[in-house]
């Protein structure tokens, strides 16, 4: 039976909104002319969808999606039937276009679709991970309890979002003073500085005469320097990273420090999702090939979908991880226990948490060597900047006297 949305008059002075089900738009004419409506417009809920969702293709961000599990959860959690539910939601969401899916969802979910199914449909809003989630809640019938788990899934990853910004917006601030210190100072003092020193017709020290030039050159071109950067920058992002992203991730590991944090926080994530599937009641093979996808980097991914094609042979988790360089003999051991134990998926929950650790305390240790470093280039900068401005004075004062 299809829903229909109507708008009519009960009597000259008042107009009604209101929902009608029938088979078909006919009989949702006829039911509301045996109420004795004056009809006024009357359209399908499908139809309404369709043109909304045409219209208004904007995006959602995960605070919304986790605003809108949270909210979900709760009302689960206080007996709220799941349509009813998903019809509360979608008066407490601000997004049009977020608002149309969620009321599309809940019509299917009406058709007799089930949750997961509905939320499949909108693979760019809802990730295989989060279905997987909502599909061991219904499996197990504990939904609330899997809409509770991908509340604090999203709060633990804007947690760490929230702590690495705050790691890096001083060291960002730092970095942003100094640019436009350097682009006051070369824009607009130092021009200023060579006119006078052009005019006094003195034979300038070389450190002045290179800084003058390039200051010349960087006013006169600064437009043309912009453009060819920009031309660069594309070109590089949408051929070369693009057509070489495997070699690109590969390089990225092997690079001091920033590689061995990649690794840390895929292994976080990966470990974490791993450990949520398998403790919604979802089977190991099919947990690894969800988790395998919200790992970003190719090499490490490549390597646990090696490893899962040996799971399936029927060797064991942490023994199909013997001849991994990705994985250290730490995570083996703590892997194997879990095995031993029967308790894999808290085991996997102990290692993402290390993971996350480790990837805190290796963010401030860096901070606290990179801060001092910056300011030491940036103040070197300014210093070559100031003392090559003031040279020539100083020699015009000595040959004065």
């Amino acid at each position: 039976m299809a829903r229909f949305f109507y708008k009519a008059k009960a009597d000259p002075y008042q107009v009604i909104e209101g929902v009608v089900e029938a088979e078909s738009k006919e009989q949702a004419l006829i039911k509301l002319n045996k109420k004795g409506y004056f009809l006024l417009s009357l359209e399908e809920e499908k139809e309404i969808l369709k043109k909304e969702r045409g219209l208004l293709r904007g995006k959602v961000s995960v605070k919304e999606i986790s605003l809108f599990t949270y909210q979900l959860a709760s009302l689960l959690s206080s007996g709220v039937m799941l349509s009813h539910a998903l019809k509360i939601t979608t008066e407490q969401l601000q997004n049009k276009y977020f608002c149309s899916v969620v009321r599309d969802i809940c019509y299917r979910v009406e058709s007799g679709s089930s949750f997961s199914e509905s939320l499949s449909m909108y693979p760019h809003i809802f990730s295989s991970f989060y279905v997987a989630m909502v599909k061991a809640g219904e499996a197990s019938g504990n939904l609330e309890e899997s809409l509770q788990h991908l509340k604090e899934n999203f709060e633990k990853e804007s947690q760490l979002r929230a702590q690495i910004i705050e790691l890096i917006s001083y060291p960002a601030f730092i970095i942003g003073v100094g640019i436009v210190t350097l682009i006051i100072l070369l824009g607009f003092v130092i021009p200023k500085l060579s006119a006078m020193f052009e005019e006094m017709m003195y034979n300038l020290p070389f450190s002045t005469k290179l800084l003058i030039s390039f200051s010349h050159f960087i006013k006169n071109w600064w437009g043309a320097l912009f453009l060819l950067f920009a031309i660069f920058l594309f070109v590089i992002i949408r051929f070369f990273f693009r057509q070489n992203k495997f070699a690109i991730d590969k390089f990225k590991l092997h690079i001091p420090f920033l590689g061995e944090l990649i690794k840390k926080i895929e292994m976080g994530y990966f470990f974490r999702t791993l450990s949520m599937l398998l403790s919604g009641g979802l089977a190991l093979m099919e947990s690894l090939g969800i988790s395998a996808s919200v790992v970003r980097n190719v090499v490490i991914r490549k390597e646990i979908e090696r490893f899962k094609k040996d799971i399936e042979k029927g060797l064991s988790f942490s023994f199909a991880l013997r001849d991994s360089s990705y994985f250290s003999l730490f995570v083996k051991s703590i892997i194997n226990v879990g095995e031993e134990t029967g308790k894999l998926e808290k085991s996997l929950l102990f290692l993402s948490q290390v993971f996350f650790s480790e990837v805190e305390s290796s963010l401030r240790r860096f901070m606290k060597i990179l801060e001092p470093t910056i300011i030491l280039i940036i103040g070197m900068f300014v210093g070559f900047i100031v003392i090559s401005m003031l040279l020539p004075i100083f020699q015009l004062n000595f040959v004065v006297k």
